[in-house]
This record gives C-alpha cells, sequence and structure tokens, in this order.
C-alpha cells in the first residue's frame, strides 16, 4: 500500500484535473474497497441521491491545496475535519484500496471516508456498523427502523397510516 493524492492518482485527460465531485451525484458514484465499512458506504449512496446535502459535508473543497474540510454531525454536533488529500492506493490494482468514486476524476468518497475514519480515530474503527448511525452522522437528523413485518404494522399499513406519520415525520 501507498499514499497517494489525487492528482497521483488521476491520469488527466484533456488538461482535466481531479475534482471533488463532477456533475452531482448518484447512488452509483461509490465502490467499496477493502475496508468493512458497507454501511456507512450504503448511508453515503442514500445521501448521493440529494447532491445538496451531500454538497453540506464538504465544507472546503482543497484538492488543489493538498488538503479538505468536512462536517459530520457528531455528538449532537457538528464538528469539523481537516484531513490531507493523501489516500491509501493499491498499487496492483491500480486504485485506491478503500472506498472510492466510479468516475477516476471524482474523490468526494475516499476522502469523505477518510475524514469520517479520521473523527473515529483511524480507518479499522469503520469496520462494521450501522447504516442507521451513519445517516444521523451525515444528515443530522434522527433514525428510526420499522419492521414492515411485524403484525403489529399490519393495520398501521393496511389503512395507509404508516405512509401518512411517514410524510408528517418528513414535514
Amino acid at each position: 500500500m501507498e499514499w497517494k493524492r489525487p492528482h497521483d492518482i488521476y491520469t488527466p485527460i484533456q488538461d482535466e484535473d481531479p475534482v471533488m465531485m463532477k456533475d452531482g451525484s448518484c447512488p452509483g458514484d461509490v465502490k467499496q474497497g477493502e475496508l468493512g465499512d458497507c454501511w456507512l458506504l450504503g448511508a453515503l449512496m442514500v445521501l448521493a441521491t440529494n447532491s445538496e446535502m451531500l454538497q453540506n459535508l464538504v465544507y472546503f473543497d482543497g484538492i488543489k491545496f493538498g488538503f479538505s474540510v468536512f462536517r459530520f454531525f457528531k455528538n449532537g454536533r457538528w464538528q469539523f475535519v481537516i484531513v490531507d488529500t493523501r489516500i491509501p492506493y493499491h498499487q496492483a490494482k491500480k486504485e485506491p484500496l478503500y472506498a472510492h468514486c466510479t468516475d477516476p476524476q471524482e474523490f468526494w468518497v475516499p476522502l469523505m471516508e477518510k475524514a469520517y475514519a479520521k473523527l473515529h480515530g483511524c480507518y479499522q474503527s469503520l469496520v462494521g456498523g450501522s447504516m442507521a448511525q451513519g445517516m444521523v452522522d451525515l444528515t443530522g437528523g434522527v433514525s428510526e427502523k420499522y419492521n414492515l413485518k411485524a403484525p403489529e404494522m399490519k393495520a398501521s399499513l393496511e389503512g395507509n397510516q404508516f405512509w401518512k406519520d411517514l410524510k408528517k415525520y418528513s414535514q
């Protein structure tokens, strides 16, 4: 493993530089690497359906300066995390070792993963986790699970009350 900056990983085509995000975001942008943080990546995929919310996590896009600043909602408050842009790189595969973007010019996934790992102490602390907790940390919202197959949910689902409640909560 090596540590490389985006400019060392992305080979420019037509004088294009590596970027944080290009043309918005979508769930297909996220690719898992060798780290077992699929719960975090799942939360990033959900957030990628709303580029504006995702952009709110990128406080300062400093790829060209060698550092970036992200913000996460942790322990009841928004916290800023500064990371340099060096990311773990798998020399044999010629791609980032951990999570990365499908488009090799984009670097929001590996840099956000690095910042989140720094917030938690190290990359290994991201192995295994809760997607619900990841969503809270990324949005500042709340998370609740519902078992739609549970017997107590049957009446609420059949009478459309569950969906009415969800609409009310989202407002």
